[in-house]
């Protein structure tokens, strides 16, 4: 019995350790685990890979728009978005936004966090990728 509740214990932990919930924009963040931190993607493998991620028991990932990265990089200090949770941060990449540009359809808006740089490119390139996903407020 103290062996199932230590395991449990330490699923919650994870679960707990792979999200930020953002009670002021009521999204729920991927916070990376260590096995994807690395990994690049094109946008539309960006897409499946939010599309079929699984975290916290929530199947309804999906890319972030532009506007909901642009919070994250909003945050002044590296050190505040490292206390908020996003500690496996790719810092020095660019992250993919489901944002398309207006006039060429092939192109997508990325962020850079750290300095909150915009930037617009050809979905074939690859980049990082971070999922969200709404919190159901009722």
């Amino acid at each position: 019995m103290k062996y199932i509740l230590t395991l449990l214990l330490f699923v919650i932990f994870l679960q707990s350790n792979t999200i930020i919930t953002d009670k002021n924009t009521e999204l729920m963040w991927e916070s990376k685990p260590i096995r994807t931190v690395n990994k690049m993607y094109e946008w539309e493998e960006s897409i499946a890979y939010c599309k079929n991620l699984t975290l916290a028991n929530k199947y309804d990932w999906r890319l972030p728009t532009l506007s909901e990265l642009l919070n994250i990089a909003k945050i002044k200090n590296i050190n505040d978005i490292v206390k908020k949770g996003f500690n496996q941060l790719s810092i020095i990449s660019y992250y993919w936004s489901s944002t398309q540009h207006e006039i060429d359809k092939s192109i997508y808006f990325l962020v850079r966090f750290d300095i909150g740089s915009i930037v617009s490119m050809h979905k074939m390139r690859t980049s990082s990728v971070r999922c969200v996903r709404r919190v159901l407020t009722h």
